[in-house]
């Protein structure tokens, strides 16, 4: 007869060691049903280690947010994963702002430059 493993988890287990004139002890062991991992959590962790130039950081957050709301209640896992992920997004999208505002200026110049040479073609740069 094949026994299934919720019958095996279910059946009394006998005591390793019986005294004389005591009746063997029983123990019932019974698992504890596991819980699963919001995979948005996963999702928001992942993304927020990768940044990818700012979208992945952003995606970070909304997937953070959202991972945070499936474990609130405590049927599914994941609310740390939910946290760091949500933390790394925000360090992500306030990084990919550091970057590209000076890059942006940078930019700017370079092209209002080009511009005003094109425009005044025989002065040079100090005379303006």
């Amino acid at each position: 007869m094949t026994q299934r493993p919720e019958d095996v988890q279910q059946q009394p287990q006998e005591a390793q060691q019986v005294q004389q004139g005591q009746q063997p002890q029983v123990v019932y062991v019974q698992q504890a049903p596991s819980r699963g991992t919001s995979g948005m959590a996963i999702a928001s962790l992942v993304l927020g280690i990768l940044w990818m130039g700012g979208l992945g950081a952003l995606l970070a957050i909304i997937f953070g947010a959202i991972g945070m709301k499936q474990t609130r209640d405590g049927q599914v896992g994941g609310r740390g994963l939910a946290i760091a992920g949500l933390i790394l997004g925000i360090i992500g999208v306030i990084g990919a702002i550091a970057v590209r505002v000076p890059c942006s200026r940078v930019e700017l110049d370079r092209r209002l430059h080009q511009c005003r040479d094109l425009l005044v073609p025989n002065r040079t740069r100090t005379e303006i």
